[in-house]
């Protein structure tokens, strides 16, 4: 038994998404109606701090500015807004598929089976 767990390879190395990162938000929407998708994209800042949490600006025309808390794991990113103040516009709220190698940032979810939001952010 000591001898497999002394030879057991350890896991990949998880690097937090720190920083600021600036990069394009997507919002893809598929419409029964129409059976047609219609995309939106705005470029957005994105700061993420291990201290005060993380913070959005940028084009606020489709994505609204917020702040909030952040907790990570290897895969899934969650961010739970602290400002709804403006209901019919996407926060960035809740748990997100993610990948972080260092430089891009890329995270996504989706809603139901007509709604997707992806991020696609480079470290600066």
């Amino acid at each position: 038994m000591m001898l497999a767990a002394a030879c057991k390879k350890p896991g990949p190395t998880i690097i937090a998404p720190l920083g600021t990162f600036n990069g394009i938000f997507t919002r893809i929407h598929y419409t029964n109606a129409t059976k047609k998708y219609d995309t939106l994209k705005a470029g957005l800042i994105v700061v993420i701090d291990i201290n005060t949490g993380f913070s959005v600006t940028g084009d606020t025309t489709v994505h609204t500015a917020s702040h909030g808390d952040f907790y990570t794991d290897a895969t899934h990113i969650q961010f739970d807004d602290f400002d709804f103040a403006e209901p019919l516009k996407v926060h960035l709220d809740g748990v997100y598929d993610y990948t972080y190698d260092g430089s891009l940032l890329q995270f996504s979810k989706s809603v139901g089976d007509t709604l997707h939001y992806s991020y696609a952010l480079r470290g600066q």
